[in-house]
C-alpha cells in the first residue's frame, strides 16, 4: 500500500495517563497502515510520557511542550505533520478498525471531497455501555450547518480532512469552540465539500472532565466564535443574527439545567448583544 496515501493522525494529550495507551493501541490496529501518529504532550504531570514512550513503531511522532492548551497542541502537530490527509483524535477515544480505511477509500473514489466523517458512538467511561449513536445526515458544502446546525455532523473533530493549501490552523488562547471555529474556517470556501461513510468511525468517552461542563469557557468561545464570523469572515448580518438567536438558547438551557437560573439569563443576554 505505499502508493497510498499518508494519513496523518494528530493527538494532543494533558495527563491522560488512564486512556491514552488505549487510543494508541486503537491505532496501531488500524486496516490502513499508511499512517503517522504526531502525539503532543501538553505538559502532562501524570504518567502520560511514560505510557507512550513504551510504545516502538517508527509511525509514532512524540513531542513534548510546556502546557499551552489543546489548540497551540494541535497546530504543533499540523506543522509537523506529512500527510495529504490527516484527521484527529482525543487521548481518550480510539479509532475502530476500520476508520481509516473506510474514509480513505471515499477521498480515493471522490477526488473532489475535502472532508469524510462517519458514525460516530458516545460511550460511558470504559467505553463498555453505548449512550448514544451518532450517524451524520448531511452532504456538501458544510459551512452552514457547522454554524447553525451542528449536530447534523456531530462533533467536528471526527472528521478526515484533506489538507489544504495554504494550511489552516487552529486559534489559540480559545479553551471552547476552538474545533468548531477551526472547520468553520476551512469550510468558508462553497467549493469544499463534506461527505460521510456509514461505518463507525470515531468511538468517545463522556466523563466528568468534559469541556463541556465548563458553561463560562463554552459562553466565550461562542462569542469568539459570533466576533470571528463578523470580523473575519465577513458573513451576513442575518445569518450572525441566527447564530446569536441560537447560542443564547444553548447557554440558557445549558446553564438551567445545571441550577443556575440568574446565569442562565445573563450568559443568554451576553451573547444577544455581543
Amino acid at each position: 500500500m505505499t502508493n497510498e496515501p499518508l494519513v496523518s493522525i494528530i493527538m494532543p494529550v494533558y495527563n491522560g495517563e488512564l486512556y491514552v495507551k488505549e487510543a494508541i493501541q486503537s491505532v496501531l490496529s488500524q486496516a490502513y497502515r499508511q499512517w503517522e501518529l504526531i502525539i503532543i504532550n501538553d505538559g502532562s504531570t501524570d504518567r502520560s510520557e511514560e505510557v507512550i514512550l513504551s510504545f516502538d513503531d517508527s509511525r509514532i511522532v512524540y513531542h513534548r511542550q510546556e502546557n499551552a492548551g489543546v489548540a497551540k497542541a494541535r497546530n504543533k502537530a499540523l506543522g509537523l505533520m506529512k500527510g495529504t490527509l490527516f484527521c484527529f483524535l482525543d487521548a481518550d477515544d480510539i479509532l475502530p478498525g476500520q476508520s481509516l480505511l473506510v474514509r480513505v477509500r471515499i477521498f480515493r473514489e471522490n477526488p473532489e471531497v475535502n472532508f469524510v466523517d462517519g458514525t460516530v458512538l458516545q460511550k460511558d467511561q470504559k467505553l463498555q455501555n453505548l449512550i448514544r449513536t451518532y450517524t451524520p445526515v448531511f452532504r456538501g458544502n458544510p459551512f452552514e450547518s457547522l454554524i447553525l446546525k451542528p449536530e447534523v455532523c456531530f462533533g467536528f473533530i471526527t472528521w478526515m480532512i484533506k489538507k489544504p493549501n495554504p494550511m489552516v490552523f487552529m486559534d489559540e488562547g480559545v479553551t471552547h469552540g476552538e474545533d468548531r471555529l477551526y472547520f468553520t474556517r476551512l469550510a468558508q470556501d462553497p467549493a469544499t465539500l463534506y461527505t460521510f461513510v456509514d461505518e463507525v468511525i470515531y468511538e468517545t468517552r463522556v466523563h466528568g472532565s468534559s469541556a463541556m461542563t465548563n458553561l463560562y469557557g463554552l459562553e466565550n468561545g461562542y462569542i469568539h466564535l459570533y466576533r470571528t464570523l463578523k470580523n473575519d469572515l465577513k458573513v451576513k448580518t442575518w445569518f450572525l443574527i441566527r447564530f446569536k438567536l441560537r447560542q443564547a438558547r444553548v447557554l440558557f438551557l445549558s446553564n438551567l439545567s445545571a441550577g443556575n437560573f440568574r446565569q442562565a439569563l445573563t450568559s443568554a443576554l451576553r451573547m444577544i448583544i455581543t
